[in-house]
């Protein structure tokens, strides 16, 4: 059918034009076709690659004739939506520089990360509180340098399960109703601690555990 329409064309020219003339047409009807479908060549003939639906694009592969295929994004990363005449690739959150929340489950960060508006604020959900909320910890793993326990509301540095509100190293017992501040030996058998000792005084206390007694001193 192409043949056909070429050597029609060239009789028109020849016959009403003159053999050297460029006539320009305002459109071609083709008989056969397929509303809408889109065409490609084959060997230089026209043949319709058929009708696209909303958000469908022609592929090509190398080789062999193009295909009508919509981008279906991947899960979790980018959604896809088509659309007449258009398609639409997002996030399944915002994450632009303008976002308020960005929310993933069990992110690790591997190069250094900087919260910015002047704060930076770590607040479990509702109801979410944990012992061991916030922990930093060296490449074994293990003790934790720092721990952060959002349930008692206590801070231990060396120390994952701190007994006072602040605790450097081991816990100390036995003396001391009241402790705000323990610097204890990692065996927690001696140390100081500020707080309330034997006798009721506030103060440092330094705090020992041995044979044949458990000693305490007040300064």
């Amino acid at each position: 059918m192409t043949g056909l329409v070429r050597n029609n064309f060239q009789r028109i020219k020849s016959v009403l034009y003159g053999p050297d003339a460029t006539p320009t047409f305002a459109g071609v009807t083709l008989s056969g076709l397929t509303s809408n479908a889109l065409l490609y060549s084959v060997s230089g003939v026209l043949t319709s690659l058929g009708v696209a639906t909303n958000g469908q694009l022609p592929i090509g592969s190398t080789g062999a004739a193009p295909v009508l295929a919509g981008i279906t994004g991947t899960a979790n990363q980018v959604v896809s939506t088509p659309g007449a005449g258009s398609i639409t690739l997002s996030t399944p959150q915002d994450i632009h520089s303008a976002a308020s929340n960005f929310t993933v489950a069990g992110a690790t960060v591997t190069g250094a990360s900087v919260l910015g508006l002047n704060s930076a604020v770590f607040q479990p959900a509702a109801g979410g509180n944990s012992a061991t909320f916030f922990q930093v910890k060296d490449a074994d793993g293990g003790t934790p340098i720092l721990n952060v326990d959002t349930v008692g509301e206590k801070v231990g540095i060396g120390n994952s399960n701190a007994q006072e509100l602040l605790v450097v190293g081991d816990n100390l017992g036995s003396f001391g109703a009241v402790k705000a501040l323990v610097i204890g030996n990692t065996s927690g058998t001696s140390g100081f601690y500020l707080g309330q000792g034997i006798s009721n005084n506030m103060g440092w206390y330094w705090q020992a555990h041995g044979t044949p007694a458990l000693a305490q001193a007040h300064v």
